[in-house]
């Protein structure tokens, strides 16, 4: 297959992406008004981007390619109703 036909999943971008765009506006929206802990770049002990880092790093030893940029998702929203 071509390149340019080529597509790279990445799971941490991906987790990134949904943290920011999704559950963070969404418990802002429901009144939560610390959403640190939600952050994908908050590097707090138990922040969920804490976690979402530890795992990069195990994906990277492992040889997979990923990365913490959310905007290195390439997201397609559908809308399903």
């Amino acid at each position: 297959c071509p390149p340019s036909a080529i597509r790279r999943q990445d799971p941490v971008a991906l987790d990134a992406w949904a943290a920011k765009e999704i559950l963070m506006p969404t418990a802002e929206a429901l009144g939560y008004r610390n959403t640190s802990a939600m952050d994908p770049h908050d590097d707090g002990r138990r922040s969920f981007g804490r976690w979402l880092s530890l795992s990069a790093d195990e994906l990277v030893r492992a040889g997979y390619p990923v990365t913490m940029n959310s905007g290195a998702a390439n997201v397609r929203v559908i809308n399903i109703r």
